[in-house]
């Protein structure tokens, strides 16, 4: 089985020779594992929160293993990922059909690379991205309850970048974490919708959806409720579609969270136009909500491989550095 190889360099003004305490070390993982499961969703389907049941492609393609702990001036952790092209039900997924969500990542791509490219963005405040949401901004906003008066910086490795830009690593800090609060605050908020146009792209697996509207354009968005099975029956007729208008922070649109896909018999282009943000939402604080069996750390520690080292023996890692 290929595997890839990543570092995640933890950074702190009296180095780690000691090793990471285990609370801290726990915080780390945690924000490490929500964000990845993440920038894998908004990767493949267009949406970072899980809906409906979790496909076993879309687990193994956010599995990332924790091996190995160097500790020294630099914490160093190592971790493991397969190539999405080589799991086998993802590959017969999303790489041997139509293209639906355009930050799908290459076939050479890794889970960990997927979360430095998001990375990457929120940096660059590219406000027009479509490799986070709002949720997504703030599951990478829980790296600030690592960030602080020990811990300087957190760097993420990618093998695989775009525009050929060399394997290199991305750069998590309070500037970074404070970009992430200002393209969420700078997203204006859901806002309700209804689009017509004909039925372009739908995918049972995923619940993603394309609809090509009057002008050509076309939409992309996700069918939160209602029977797919039903509303592929509609593919390539005119539909009327009812749901959640999805922004992103420079206000134009991400996606539409469908809540149904109806037939529509009457052609009104009044309808069938892309939905417009009314304004941007005011800033609050945010607070993450629990963590289930299938969320975060939880779900983090669920994916080591069975031969991996046990809970105790990573706490005893964190503590060492051995």
């Amino acid at each position: 089985m290929t595997e890839l190889h990543h570092q995640i360099r933890v950074r702190g003004p009296h180095g780690f020779h000691g090793g990471l305490p285990p609370a801290l070390g726990g915080r780390l993982l945690e924000a490490v594992g929500a964000s990845v499961d993440g920038a894998v969703r908004m990767a493949f389907i267009g949406r970072s929160r899980p809906q409906g049941r979790r496909h076993g492609w879309l687990q193994e393609a956010a599995a990332v293993r924790l091996r190995d702990i160097d500790p020294g001036d630099e914490l160093v952790l190592h971790f493991t990922a397969r190539p999405f092209g080589d799991i086998p039900e993802l590959a017969k997924e999303m790489y041997a059909q139509t293209e639906m969500w355009p930050s799908k990542p290459a076939r050479d791509w890794s889970a960990v690379d997927t979360l430095a490219a998001m990375i990457d963005d929120v940096a660059a405040a590219r406000e027009d991205s479509t490799r986070f949401d709002g949720s997504l901004l703030r599951q990478l906003q829980r790296f600030g309850r690592v960030v602080g008066d020990d811990v300087q910086s957190i760097q993420v490795e990618a093998k695989h970048r775009e525009n050929r830009r060399k394997p290199g690593f991305v750069l998590v800090d309070s500037p970074v974490l404070e970009q992430a609060q200002s393209l969420d605050d700078a997203t204006p908020a859901p806002k309700e919708a209804r689009v017509d146009g004909v039925l372009d792209m739908i995918r049972q697996s995923t619940r993603s959806f394309a609809i090509k509207l009057d002008s050509g354009e076309e939409l992309r968005g996700v069918l939160l409720e209602g029977d797919v099975t039903q509303a592929r029956a509609l593919f390539g007729q005119r539909v009327s579609v009812q749901g959640s208008a999805i922004f992103r922070p420079s206000g134009r649109l991400l996606r539409l969270d469908g809540r149904a896909i109806v037939a529509c018999t009457e052609k009104n282009a009044f309808w069938s136009k892309l939905p417009q943000a009314k304004s941007t939402k005011p800033t609050h604080a945010r607070q993450p909500g629990p963590l289930g069996a299938t969320r975060g750390v939880n779900a983090f520690f669920g994916r080591w491989a069975e031969n991996s080292a046990s809970d105790d023996a990573l706490l005893d890692l964190l503590h060492t550095g051995r």
